[in-house]
């Protein structure tokens, strides 16, 4: 008689599950206590006088200019998605895609790693399986994430090693890194689904979702991409430039090295404490103090995580008593 395969004698689907759920959690305290930790560490460092200083002296012209910008940024992301459903098989209105849009916001924002913004839009399915969406959410963020670190990474190395050639050299291969995904991510999922973990039919289902965008698809989410981070370094400069003086080059080079390195290093809950330490260091580079340089990023932080989160959490909670 043919011994079974242990394999088949073991719930996969519900290990993994368990095994994410601690690892999550467990990770979340992590991050939360590094990013307290940093976060105090760059408030000891900092005279409250001096940031005191720096908030009286804020252009609030150019906060409001960073605000109307936000509605912008916030196009790109429904434009995004809704071409990427789309290309996935449904044909969501731009009403519910705005609705699930803010209300990620929020779920995001209150759950590690993003997961329940991910959550919510399986939740949502537009017609499609929540497999099928969680695989469109995957090539969403990868495609977010790998063309923040194109400009993030030779800004960093430059930032680091003061040798433009060396920088040179990342921004060839982080173009080199995405022109790959984009010829090549058809190939990418088949070779995740000849491993073991075709086993488990969420896992293959939403890999089969994320190799059936089409390369046109996929380059033209990218586009909707690159639009959402130019709205950034717009916000950023805008916002520097209300508590001090700085150029575009310089604003470029310090905004994009501290995006590099937050995309790099995804340890700290909404990058509190990383975001604040690296506008610190890198625009300190530039003769720009600690203390204007807090500000701005917190800021930042008012502008595109805060208001977006409470907005989304209107959204939501309105949208349920709707439904009810």
């Amino acid at each position: 008689m043919a011994l079974a395969d242990p394999m088949e004698r073991i719930d996969l689907r519900a290990m993994s599950d368990r095994i994410t759920f601690w690892s999550r959690w467990k990770g979340t305290l992590i991050k939360w206590a590094l990013s307290l930790l940093v976060l105090a560490a760059v408030f000891m460092s900092i005279s409250w006088r001096d940031l005191l200083g720096a908030w009286q002296s804020v252009s609030w012209t150019a906060v409001g200019a960073a605000l109307l910008l936000l509605p912008f940024q916030i196009g790109f992301r429904m434009l995004r998605w809704q071409h990427l459903l789309r290309h996935a098989g449904s044909d969501a209105s731009m009403v519910r895609v705005a609705k699930t849009i803010m209300a990620g916001y929020a779920f995001a924002v209150v759950t590690p790693a993003e997961v329940g913004d991910v959550a919510y839009r399986m939740h949502r399915h537009y017609e499609l399986s929540s497999e099928r969406v969680a695989g469109v959410v995957v090539l969403e963020k990868l495609t977010h994430s790998l063309l923040a670190l194109v400009p993030g990474v030779p800004a960093l190395v430059l930032m680091v090693t003061h040798h433009a050639w060396w920088s040179v050299l990342s921004l060839v291969v982080m173009i080199s890194i995405v022109v790959g995904l984009a010829f090549g991510h058809h190939r990418f999922a088949r070779l995740q689904l000849a491993g073991r973990w075709q086993r488990l039919r969420r896992v293959d289902t939403a890999l089969q979702a994320f190799s059936a965008i089409p390369r046109r698809g996929l380059l033209q989410a990218m586009g909707w991409t690159a639009c959402i981070l130019l709205v950034y370094v717009v916000q950023e400069y805008v916002l520097l430039n209300a508590v001090a003086s700085l150029g575009i080059v310089e604003t470029w080079n310090g905004f994009w090295a501290g995006i590099g390195l937050r995309t790099l290093a995804p340890v700290f809950i909404m990058d509190l404490g990383i975001r604040e330490a690296s506008h610190i260091a890198f625009f300190g580079y530039y003769g720009i103090g600690a203390a204007p340089a807090l500000a701005v990023s917190l800021l930042m932080f008012a502008v595109n995580v805060l208001l977006p989160t409470m907005c989304g959490l209107a959204v939501f909670l309105a949208d349920r008593r709707v439904q009810r």
